[in-house]
């Protein structure tokens, strides 16, 4: 499963701010789509599969709420 980052959030910080916080927090917060598109530096693609567990995405939304 994948998304894509792109609300209220985003129009605050860049994604490879958004990394750099949760990175410096021990969490990967996704892939920096500017790498990609610059026209996509407030994006972040995010994939979350049977290995994470509830508890780490509600560290990461939390950690998401906090920037």
């Amino acid at each position: 499963n994948r998304a894509v980052i792109d609300g209220i959030l985003m129009q605050r910080r860049t994604a490879a701010e958004v990394c750099e916080k949760l990175e410096a927090q021990g969490i990967l917060a996704g892939f920096d789509l500017g790498r990609v598109n610059p026209a996509w530096n407030n994006r972040l693609l995010v994939a979350v599969t049977e290995l994470h567990q509830r508890a780490d995405l509600d560290r990461f939304v939390a950690a998401l709420g906090s920037l």
